[in-house]
């Protein structure tokens, strides 16, 4: 027993780490994709970015939420 939930740990630590990963990454292309558009003076696409990085943010902080 004590194996398996060892085991159910590191694939739990796993997927967390997974998903922390991704999610910065997402964050971070946002934020390259919004300095480019705002370099660009591209407004619309900066609005996108914008739109898009506060998905992600507001899923992150709900997800911060849901664990306390």
């Amino acid at each position: 027993i004590t194996s398996s939930v060892v085991a159910l740990q590191s694939f739990e630590d796993i997927s967390t780490i997974t998903h922390i990963n991704f999610i910065c990454k997402e964050i971070h292309e946002k934020t390259t994709d919004l300095y480019e558009s705002l370099m660009d003076r591209d407004n619309d696409e900066a609005k996108k970015s914008i739109q898009e990085m506060m998905k992600y943010l507001s899923e992150l902080s709900q997800s911060l939420s849901d664990e306390i």
